[in-house]
């Protein structure tokens, strides 16, 4: 066997399931009993990254197909062997907006098979051009979240994870946790893609899957070989060191545009700077709040090890700047930095600009920070904004910032915060780099939620 070593699969393989064997279904698509009606599938990338599934048994025959392969030609193949074998998939659900969860919902389709995952799933692979899974009720909001299925399992969503959306799905009655790529494998000799982690809240969220899961015997993680709970502490384990490695100091570099060729393995964010400076340029000076310091700003950004972009606007330059900034952050990311990775910071008539693109942008990915630039114009964008939204301003600030109404109207946004400081430096708190707000809104750059006021 393959995927599960041999004194393990004495353990868990039941003696009924024993006499049957893995079966190689074409090359890179193997099925494999498990135990109590359980068979696993693994399917191997163009690049020979092997992915591991489920079919779980239901009531009245058939299965439960947990995930996809990574196409529709494997997926096919994986539908054609439970039909024949198995009773036939009878519905779906996919643990995440994944190329390995997701790539075979086009044959589901086309069979009728219904197949279902976490909202910010659907709406992930709605704003990455790929087709989606239908919504599972309950899961939407901050973890942890219960979608209990009368049939016998459930899809629960801990919290942030190895994204945003990552769900697990247990089967409480036979032990059996399928742990996508929330869970690594307990013989995981690496990380692997860590690239949309959310590596400040993984490791609370783990900690909700064992004081909810913990009691599995048999976990499949999304890659590599299955066990038991020593998943725990090796996903543990590698999402401990993964934050440390991310927390390494690092100094960035600030660029008028993107970079052609972007380091997808590094954070960009987008500056959007003051009214003032498109009308009076690089030097602006205002007679209450002095010096606005952008140069200044912009460093004190990428001293946090941020790739810093930001472009001087001139005055009145609103509508095509936004077209430009959502043309920047889209080429971004085609060019393979994940949305997580890129997050928008907006001061002032900035902040404004900000949500626009935000609406425009549509993906629940992005983090984005609104520095004393909220309004009843705000508001009206409440409908459209998605992704981490966080105000900051100062409670002395004469034009009383505040986005607290913009979102309470936002419905989509995954997390919302604001903070009011108490410099009393009135709405000059944007005109330099002061620690009180680079601090908080580069932690909620990084995907950081747990913020100290």
């Amino acid at each position: 066997m393959r995927l599960i070593p041999a004194l393990l699969a004495l353990v868990l393989l039941a003696p009924a399931a024993a006499a049957a064997e893995a079966e190689t279904l074409a090359p890179g698509v193997r099925v494999e009993p498990l135990r109590d009606g359980f068979w696993l599938h693994d399917t191997d990338s163009r690049d020979g990254i092997g992915s591991n599934g489920l079919f779980a048994p239901l009531p009245g025959g058939g299965v439960l197909l947990v995930d996809t392969a990574w196409d529709e030609a494997q997926t096919d193949l994986l539908l054609d062997f439970a039909e024949a074998r198995l009773g036939g998939v009878r519905e779906a659900i996919v643990t995440h907006a994944h190329g390995d969860r997701i790539g075979g919902l086009r044959a589901l389709r086309r069979r009728g098979i219904r197949a279902f995952g976490h909202p910010l799933t659907v709406a992930k692979a709605w704003a990455e051009g790929a087709l989606g899974p239908e919504p599972l009720s309950g899961l939407a909001g901050p973890g942890p979240r219960v979608h209990a299925d009368p049939r016998g399992f459930e899809a629960f969503y801990p919290g942030k994870g190895h994204t945003l959306d990552t769900i697990v799905v247990a089967f409480p009655a036979a032990k059996v946790l399928a742990g996508g790529c929330f869970l690594k494998s307990g013989a995981a000799d690496g990380p692997g893609y860590m690239g949309e982690a959310y590596l400040a809240d993984w490791v609370t969220s783990l900690d909700a899957v064992v004081a909810r899961h913990g009691g599995a015997t048999l976990v499949v993680p999304g890659h590599g070989p299955l066990g038991g709970p020593e998943a725990f502490a090796r996903t543990r384990e590698i999402a401990e060191k993964a934050r440390a490695d991310e927390e390494r100091p690092r100094v960035g570099a600030v660029h008028e545009a993107p970079p052609a060729k972007p380091d997808s393995s590094l954070r960009y964010l987008f500056y959007v700077h003051g009214r003032i400076l498109e009308e009076q340029g690089r030097e602006a000076t205002s007679p209450d709040f002095g010096r606005y310091e952008y140069d200044a700003i912009l460093q004190a950004l990428a001293a946090e090890g941020f790739e810093v972009i930001s472009e001087l606007r001139k005055d009145g330059d609103g509508d095509s700047f936004i077209r430009r900034l959502v043309d920047q952050v889209t080429r971004l990311r085609r060019a393979g930095v994940p949305a997580e990775r890129i997050a928008l910071l907006g001061a002032s008539r900035g902040g404004f600009l900000v949500q626009q693109a935000i609406a425009r942008l549509g993906h629940p990915g992005h983090s984005y920070v609104v520095l004393a630039g909220c309004g009843e114009a705000s508001v009206k964008l409440a409908p459209g904004l998605r992704g981490r939204g966080l105000s900051i301003f100062d409670a002395s600030d004469r034009l009383k910032p505040s986005c607290a109404a913009t979102f309470a109207a936002a419905p989509h946004l995954t997390d919302a915060r604001e903070i009011t400081l108490q410099t009393g430096r009135d709405h000059g708190l944007l005109y330099k780099p002061y620690p009180e707000w680079v601090a908080p809104a580069t932690a909620w750059s990084r995907g950081v939620s747990q913020l100290r006021d």
